[in-house]
């Protein structure tokens, strides 16, 4: 499961341990490096607040093990080393969030303070180590006639996704608090601090800034004002697709590039679309390919950006409204003016 997950997760594979009785198990390397230390959570917290407990023995209730402690100590970790790194993972935290969303989806109540940590390399740099120990997750101290009952239950008290959702993280939002946060709750505090999930949380202001590059971009594409002859591999011939990944970034330039695309879909799957098209539009549906085949649409549904592409293409119809209110362009700077600061313009 941590595999479906860009996170930094250690190998693992059944196996049978011998000892004074046989029982099952699991089998995974050393994730700390030859030459190399393990700094737990909890000696990391320390050096930042010397009243943080003490008491090693003492793993729950620890009111002090705070997402805002947590942060402030990922912000001075390196992130993992990784073979592959994922382009939109930059920090620590960023992969430690990956960590909190896994603990999320199988229900992990164990990630207390000495279940993250970090590794000292040996010229003294600290990285985020992997995640590890998730024995607690997935039900296991439920009895098989419980889980049973809960998969087969028509009670939404009673449901799976009830029990995931109650789920207890080991971390607090206040020193104060009497009651942890929620495996979910945790994950929404964690994500509001990253980079990435500000960007997510603002991908409204990307979709407009695509919506209003859009038809610039469609001139350029098609080298007149006539946009008949565009297509969707037009903005990558005259270069105008670099321009706007440079600019504005991937996701805007993706979600533009969609756009004919976007009208063939609808054309395709939805009655009288195409008919309801001026004549330019259907020169652009037709010129790109014209309906869709079934191969071609499942294509498109898996691009990241089609949700966009599919929404821009449905303000471009509503514009036609003539009794539809438009804002002037001051409304819109800010969010252009929002995405170039994301790109450090």
């Amino acid at each position: 499961m941590a595999e479906e997950f860009p996170i930094y997760d250690v190998e693992m594979a059944q196996a049978i341990v011998n000892g004074s009785r046989v029982r099952p198990g699991v089998i995974y390397p050393n994730m700390v490096p030859d030459q190399c230390n393990l700094i737990l959570g909890n000696q990391l917290l320390l050096k930042l607040d010397q009243s943080y407990p003490t008491d090693i023995n003492k793993k729950y209730k620890v009111r002090a093990h705070t997402v805002n402690a947590i942060i402030e100590a990922l912000g001075n970790l390196q992130p993992p080393s990784v073979p592959e790194r994922q382009p939109e993972f930059s920090t620590a935290l960023d992969y430690f969030v990956g960590y909190v969303q896994l603990d999320a989806w199988i229900a992990n109540q164990d990630r207390h303070h000495a279940n993250w940590a970090a590794i000292e390399e040996q010229d003294g740099t600290l990285r985020l180590a992997s995640t590890f120990d998730h024995a607690a997750g997935l039900a296991r101290n439920l009895r098989d006639e419980e889980r049973i009952d809960r998969l087969q239950t028509s009670f939404p008290a009673r449901s799976i996704s009830t029990f995931a959702t109650k789920s207890k993280s080991a971390c607090y939002l206040l020193p104060t608090d009497q009651r942890t946060l929620s495996t979910f709750d945790c994950l929404r505090k964690c994500t509001s601090r990253t980079r990435s999930s500000r960007c997510s949380e603002n991908s409204e202001t990307m979709l407009v800034v695509s919506a209003l590059l859009f038809r610039p971009c469609q001139i350029l594409a098609s080298g007149s004002v006539q946009a008949g002859d565009w297509t969707s591999d037009s903005l990558l011939e005259t270069g105008t697709y670099d321009w706007l990944a440079r600019h504005f970034g991937h996701e805007v330039a993706e979600t533009i590039r969609l756009q004919p695309l976007a009208m063939r879909f609808l054309a395709t799957v939805v009655p009288k679309y195409f008919s309801l098209l001026n004549t330019d539009e259907q020169r652009i549906v037709l010129s790109d390919g014209g309906f869709m085949t079934a191969n071609e649409r499942m294509s498109f549904g898996k691009n990241r950006c089609h949700s966009n592409a599919m929404k821009i293409a449905s303000w471009i119809d509503r514009g036609t409204d003539r009794c539809l209110e438009i804002p002037e362009m001051d409304f819109f700077l800010p969010f252009v003016e929002q995405a170039m600061v994301w790109r450090g313009l």
